[in-house]
């Protein structure tokens, strides 16, 4: 019994440590004000993602969501109403895994404007076609100068792994932003 709780204690501790959460960003070009959309990734060297549980927060109602005749839009691949009044799905702030067909059962999903999580599972498991070692799990569309707060659970070959709360985009890039604006408004006072 101590030798089988110790292996799966080994293996929990050892899919904690393979985690690396990474994201890019991009100017979205034609909202009201100047946003930036952050592709949130997830990448471990234990296994396979075969599900996710993850909460985005943040402030002030920051969360660009596009929710266009009360139909929420939190998956990539299920938004037809934003491709009928020509949103650019860059500009929003969703999931980008399979909501639909077999291979993925979404468990929960919430979608607002300073708070949006979902968790899922696929099908198959480790060995379903879309569990993968790299997943681009999100995007976030948030105002220049704004933060979000990414935290949850990877499942890596089964095993639940917690990854510590990342913030989008980390302060130095917040600093470097509110700088680059304060300059821009010294430039333009000349």
């Amino acid at each position: 019994k101590v030798v089988s709780i110790i292996a799966v204690l080994a293996i929990a501790t050892a899919a904690q440590a393979a985690i690396v959460t990474s994201y890019s960003s991009v100017a979205t070009v034609g909202l009201e004000s100047t946003h930036t959309t952050y592709t949130f990734n997830v990448t471990t060297d234990t296994g396979l993602i075969d599900g996710v549980d993850i909460q985005v927060d943040a402030d002030n109602d920051d969360l660009n969501q596009v929710n266009p005749f009360t139909l929420a839009t939190i998956f990539m691949d299920n938004n037809p109403a934003m491709a009928a009044i020509t949103t650019d799905p860059s500009a929003d702030t969703q999931f980008l895994f399979l909501s639909s067909g077999l291979l993925t059962i979404a468990l929960e999903t919430y979608e607002g404007v300073d708070v949006t999580s979902a968790a899922f599972t696929f099908a198959g498991g480790s060995s379903d076609p879309q569990a993968l070692a790299s997943l681009d799990i999100l995007q976030i569309c948030l105002p220049n100068g704004s933060s979000a707060t990414v935290s949850g659970l990877v499942s890596v070959s089964a095993v639940d792994a917690p990854f510590s709360n990342v913030v989008i985009p980390e302060p130095a890039s917040l600093a470097l932003l509110g700088m680059g604006g304060i300059s821009m408004l010294i430039r333009r006072r000349r």
